[in-house]
């Protein structure tokens, strides 16, 4: 591919990237908006469910007061119904004292009744000054909450527009930039159609020392020179080479002026700044990364070609060192780890506090860089983070340090090799960070609490950790049985036994079964006679399996014992108990006759196998399938020998 493909390519992809930013950008800024309005629409009904008490509370208030002022009325007209009536005969005498005595008791109970209405009077006046007061106060509350939330609203609206103004901003620059990738490159291949070989398709490639690129005809190698070309404007030729460069397009206003050699150089000797990596562009000056973490487009991305190296270098060790010379490198680094970062496990990086934003661009921006005690960044991009990359060399130094010391046994690996340790170990701990961070729950509109990511952190691991643990015991299974099967057919061979068709067919299906075609097994505990349990390994019916491939397993499994292949010696193997029954199997795996649960019964996909020859699955299962069934296993209905067969071992 050209090099006026390449470079619109990658710049288009960041230009991708810069708008897939700025969607979840906005999206966050959108959610949390929408929060806001969800808390404010709480507190209002909040404040008109306390206004509803209070009314309430005063509606009691006045229904006190209405019983009072019965009571008075009540008092009042029993007064005067004990008043006498009529008129005074002359003739009686009256009983002063009587008289005296009975209006004192009228006045007590009078005085008694008007303070009790005072008392009253006073505590309903009290009340409802105090109702009052909170009113007033609980309005003055709700008024300033909501000037608050408004000003809040505003203020997210307004980082909303800048972002969204940034971004628009950032995508017109970029453009500028692809069509100046265009000029300059239409420059460059007019520039170099006068070498031999013109119709030699280009190469880029990494001559004439770091950080130059050259454009390759043929035999030919002509620099790439950065040239940018405005068609209004006239252009000049440039200085020693010839080729033509526009004054007004030396420098795109948009970015920042490049850096220059001299400054490239006095950065460290292991900084990959100085390592043909600029924190800049080169003659365009374009900016360094689109955000914290990922390194500026160009035409072919060194963080690309890092990670290609370091894959290529893993590729090799694996070649050349034995598992032990291996593991013992990952020991290595697993320790100078855990010494720089004082923490072991994976899962301990739950609590780890990574590198702010901010630091790590401010180090592509020219600023200080990490210290070797520096935290990591673990945000996006952060596999080809320039941060993470300069502290992945320092640990990498530190390690040929430790190798001369301690190591100088092990044969020699690349650095890309060491560096490649520490960038696997890198995307370990932040999948593991990343899995424990609280997530935005959509539905409900708000934060995962640190118990709910917690919960789910440790669902999805304890489901990562069965799906190993089944495939780990499929894989034993199968590894088995392909040694028993070669065996018994190669001994069959050597006798020219009469069953050695039968075999080699049984052989043949077990390797085109693979791994996959296995029967799942679970562990548990099995109750003999109600008393006595006992630890076993329940086998999974695979119904899916052709009868003639089921009797092949079983007879291949039947000779664990005679094949002479496994000791006898050591713990025995957990009987196999098949799924559906309580009748147990032996330690190989082999039930007794008539003891056959693997039914029909099952007609769903299920775990079966995807792309298995048509003869290895059994008929009357497939006949329970659906069309779009039968079309997701991608049954492979080419010619595949195979024969069904009776045996019994």
């Amino acid at each position: 591919m050209s090099s006026s493909a390449q470079q619109p390519e990658a710049t288009t992809s960041k230009k991708q990237a810069v708008s897939s930013a700025s969607f979840e950008s906005h999206r966050h800024l959108k959610d949390a908006l929408h929060f806001k309005r969800l808390q404010y629409k709480k507190d209002i009904a909040g404040q008109q469910a306390l206004i509803e008490q209070l009314q309430k509370k005063n509606f009691e208030l006045d229904q006190q007061v209405t019983r009072l002022q019965n009571r008075i009325k009540t008092l009042e007209d029993d007064l005067e119904a004990s008043m006498p009536s009529g008129t005074i005969d002359a003739d009686v005498p009256m009983d002063d004292s009587a008289t005296f005595d009975n209006d004192e008791v009228y006045a007590e109970s009078l005085a008694a009744l008007m303070q009790q209405v005072e008392e009253g009077t006073q505590r309903f006046d009290e009340a409802q000054q105090n109702y009052s007061n909170e009113l007033t106060k609980r309005q003055q509350d709700y008024e300033a909450q909501e000037t608050q939330l408004l000003t809040e609203i505003a203020q997210l609206k307004t980082n909303l527009q800048t972002q969204q103004d940034s971004f628009t901003k950032r995508l017109n620059e970029k453009e500028n930039y692809i069509a100046t990738l265009t000029s300059r490159n239409a420059v460059s291949g007019s520039t170099s159609t006068t070498a031999k070989d013109t119709t030699a398709n280009p190469r880029m490639s990494r001559r004439g020392g770091r950080g130059k690129r050259s454009v390759c005809f043929g035999t030919h190698a002509l620099p790439v020179l950065p040239v940018t070309v405005d068609n209004n404007s006239p252009v000049a030729p440039g200085p020693a080479t010839g080729a033509a460069v526009s004054p007004e397009a030396q420098h795109t206003p948009d970015f920042p002026p490049a850096a220059t050699s001299t400054n490239a150089s006095t950065y460290p000797p292991n900084d990959s700044r100085s390592r043909g990596l600029p924190a800049t562009s080169s003659a365009n000056g374009a900016p360094a990364a689109i955000g914290a973490g990922v390194r500026k487009p160009s035409p072919r991305s060194p963080s690309k070609t890092w990670r290609a190296l370091m894959q290529e270098a893993a590729d090799d060790a694996k070649r050349r060192l034995s598992k032990d010379e291996l593991k013992s490198y990952r020991s290595l680094a697993r320790s100078i780890w855990r010494e720089r970062h004082d923490l072991d496990t994976d899962a301990e990086y739950v609590i780890y506090e990574p590198a702010d934003s901010a630091a790590v661009t401010a180090y592509l921006e020219g600023g200080p860089g990490p210290r070797e005690d520096a935290p990591l960044y673990f945000g996006d991009g952060y596999s080809a983070s320039p941060w993470n990359r300069r502290i992945i060399e320092m640990l990498r130094d530190l390690t040929k340090i430790r190798i001369q010391e301690e190591y100088s046994h092990l044969p020699p690996v690349t650095d890309f090799y060491l560096e490649n340790l520490y960038s696997d170990r890198l995307k370990s701990v932040v999948s593991y960070y990343n899995l424990y961070k609280k997530q935005w729950k959509q539905d409900e509109g708000r934060l995962e609490t640190q118990e709910e990511a917690r919960k789910r952190a440790d669902r999805r691991i304890a489901e990562e950790h069965a799906t190993k643990a089944a495939n780990s015991l499929k894989t034993r299974k199968y590894n088995r049985r392909k040694l028993i099967a070669d065996a018994v057919v190669k001994v069959k061979n050597t006798e020219n036994a009469s069953d050695l068709a039968v075999w080699q067919q049984w052989k043949r299906g077990l390797e085109v079964l693979g791994v996959d075609g296995q029967s799942d097994e679970e562990e548990e505990q099995l109750t003999l006679d109600g008393v006595a349990e006992v630890p076993v390994f329940t086998v999974l019916p695979a119904p899916w399996r052709a009868t003639s491939m089921e009797t092949g397993l079983r007879a291949i499994d039947s000779m664990a014992s005679t094949c002479g292949l496994f000791s006898k010696s050591g713990a025995r193997a957990l009987p196999r108990v098949l799924s559906g029954t309580a009748k147990a199997r032996d330690g190989n795996g082999v039930p007794e006759p008539g003891n056959d649960t693997t039914g029909c019964d099952n007609a769903a996909v299920g775990h079966a196998p995807k792309g298995l020859p048509r003869a290895l699955y059994r008929e009357s299962w497939l006949d329970k399938l659906n069309d779009v069934q039968k079309e997701q296993l991608e049954i492979d209905d080419s010619a595949f020998e195979w024969s069904e067969i009776t045996y019994r071992a």
